[in-house]
């Protein structure tokens, strides 16, 4: 199940908007972030945990796909462009922010996804698997983080997250991997 999925808008209609807003008018611009804007910005909260930064994030987000829209050549890749635009937006806030902002506040795997099958009734009621959840994924490195995410949070195909992220299918794979083993040794005390 995606939490962020960019299919609310049909490929059709995708390309006749990017289309328009190339050829001039402005108002197709506000379609596109009408419709891409609650993905957007679910996507930058999953990696910030903050909804004030989440939302200057997709503001900034919005700020280079108007600047930079003209560059993109494929139409259709304009969900994983604005994936990826997304995604480096978060990378760089998280980079400036790290001697000011912890990420231990992040909440957005406590708030929404995480799974009962097997887990303690008594740590779910609690609300405390979710910290836990969120700081075992806070404690992945960044690749295996984004990946994870991408796979698990929005639902992605492998192929899809490695054109998104612009490396091999391999390289996908070895990260979903190995962040998948270290999770499950970091959150093993805590099933039943």
């Amino acid at each position: 199940m995606g939490v962020a999925s960019f299919g609310v808008v049909s490929p059709i209609d995708q390309k006749i908007l990017i289309q328009k807003f190339k050829n001039g008018e402005v108002n197709a611009f506000d379609e596109i972030v009408r419709k891409y804007q609650k993905q957007v910005y679910n996507i930058a909260y999953g990696y910030i945990g903050n909804y004030e930064d989440a939302y200057d994030i997709s503001q900034e987000v919005f700020l280079k796909v108007y600047k930079s829209i003209g560059k993109l050549k494929d139409n259709s890749a304009f969900g994983f462009w604005l994936r990826r635009i997304t995604l480096n937006a978060c990378t760089d806030y998280i980079r400036n922010q790290v001697n000011e902002t912890s990420m231990d506040d992040l909440s957005y795997v406590s708030n929404h996804y995480y799974s009962d099958s097997g887990t303690s009734d008594k740590l779910m009621e609690s609300g405390e698997l979710g910290k836990v959840i969120s700081k075992a994924i806070q404690r992945l490195p960044k690749k295996q983080q984004k990946v994870f995410m991408l796979r698990h949070y929005e639902g992605l195909a492998l192929k899809d997250i490695a054109e998104t992220l612009n490396c091999s299918l391999g390289t996908v794979k070895a990260h979903l991997f190995r962040a998948t083993r270290r999770l499950r040794d970091i959150l093993m005390p805590y099933v039943s």
